[in-house]
């Protein structure tokens, strides 16, 4: 956590496991955006890692262009959705990927396929 005057203005979550760093979540109070609260903290936590001797500092997740300014180097990036058997599972997928899309199309929100 990042405070400032006692108020968290960015938070980090992160993972080390066999001399690698894995980064699941970091958020930031965007009311403090001028001040890139997100940067500093991204910046301690590296060179925690470095001191550390991590030999891999993974952000996960898609490309994004906060991430651009640490590194040029990107993997792919795959979302995998399970769900459970039986009622409950076939329910929950057809809310996830067919009735979210038909309220989005009825709402003129759906991206247009090309």
């Amino acid at each position: 956590m990042l405070d400032l005057n006692g108020r968290a203005v960015a938070a980090h979550f992160g993972v080390a496991h066999r001399g690698r760093y894995f980064l699941p979540k970091l958020a930031y109070d965007e009311s403090y955006s001028h001040n890139s609260p997100g940067q500093l903290l991204m910046h301690a936590v590296l060179t925690d890692c470095v001191r550390q001797g991590y030999r891999e500092f993974d952000f996960l997740g898609p490309v994004a262009e906060w991430k651009a300014e640490w590194t040029s180097k990107v993997r792919p990036h795959s979302v995998w959705h399970v769900f459970h058997e039986g009622a409950w599972g076939r329910t929950h997928h057809a809310v996830r990927f067919r009735m979210r899309r038909a309220v989005k199309v009825l709402l003129g929100l759906a991206r247009s396929s090309r």
